[in-house]
């Protein structure tokens, strides 16, 4: 019998990050996400209004977002990816460069920008040349392969590369990370994360302690999210089809055009060329044209 709900889950992941409740999670998993092992860079968060941007994936729900700066006024984007939809890795560029300006207020001087980081936890493939679970991405030199316009970072983790076991997790980055892919598997909480941060957010993902509403959004986002899934896996499946046809139909053509010089080339008439290979006169004139340079 399952005891937790899925993190991945759009309520669920806005319930232990989202919400000023539990700010200490969404900073423990930042600081262990960025490196900060042993110690706590990020004092506190203070959440933001999520800036809209156009949605270009199948459904509005298969994106999660958090908005928040620190205490020194950076900012992060926490973004939950269920499914891969096209134009994603540009939309994320875009949503990082939108959080980047909308910082500035009228009046104020550029050099007020903050850097923004933006962590994307996808449950796909983003990058398929790329082992690793774990991409850094900033704006580097080609030469000399430094970081001089450092107000922009990206960090995807990419979860079907993630495969360690309990007894694997060595930092807070891999326990956040198995959290996320493998709690609504689990039966009890693992022993590894007893005492930890990560213990309370097992709880809060507890299908025990959910109320009756929050079950009911929970459904619905599992429904949202399988509707849109289908929706994206249809239009991929006619786009596929289509560009079937259009292949063919191109194939088809060129065939038609050898068959039409190849007649040509022998003096057949040109409305039996026509008739034989149901090319058009433009076509015809454009083959007649060639041969002759």
């Amino acid at each position: 019998m399952q005891r937790y709900y899925d993190p991945k889950n759009d309520v669920a992941f806005k319930k232990i990050f989202g919400c000023e409740e539990h700010k200490d999670f969404l900073i423990d998993f930042l600081d262990g996400a960025l490196g900060h092992e042993g110690k706590t860079c990020i004092e506190s968060v203070e959440f933001l209004n999520p800036i809209q941007v156009p949605w270009v994936e199948a459904g509005k729900t298969s994106v999660v977002d958090i908005i928040c700066k620190d205490q020194n006024g950076e900012r992060y984007v926490v973004e939950m990816q269920v499914a891969s939809a096209p134009g994603f890795k540009k939309r994320t560029l875009y949503y990082g460069a939108n959080v980047y300006i909308n910082q500035l207020e009228k009046g104020k001087d550029y050099r007020h920008l903050k850097p923004v980081t933006v962590l994307v936890i996808a449950d796909h493939i983003l990058f398929k040349d790329k082992p690793e679970y774990k991409s850094n991405h900033s704006i580097q030199c080609n030469q000399h392969h430094t970081n001089d316009l450092e107000d922009f970072r990206y960090v995807f983790f990419e979860l079907p590369k993630f495969h360690k076991q309990e007894h694997e997790l060595l930092s807070n980055e891999d326990r956040w990370l198995y959290f996320l892919k493998y709690a609504d598997r689990e039966t009890e909480l693992p022993k590894v994360f007893a005492g930890t941060t990560i213990e309370r957010a097992f709880a809060t993902v507890d299908i025990g302690a959910w109320s009756e509403a929050e079950r009911y959004g929970y459904i619905n986002a599992v429904s949202a999210r399988a509707d849109a899934e289908s929706r994206l896996e249809e239009a991929l499946k006619k786009g596929l089809e289509e560009g079937k046809k259009e292949g063919r139909e191109e194939g088809e053509k060129k065939a038609n055009l050898e068959t039409a010089r190849l007649m040509m080339s022998e003096g057949f008439a040109n409305d039996i060329i026509l008739k034989m290979t149901k090319i058009s006169t433009e076509d015809l004139e454009d083959l007649k044209n060639l041969s002759k340079e």
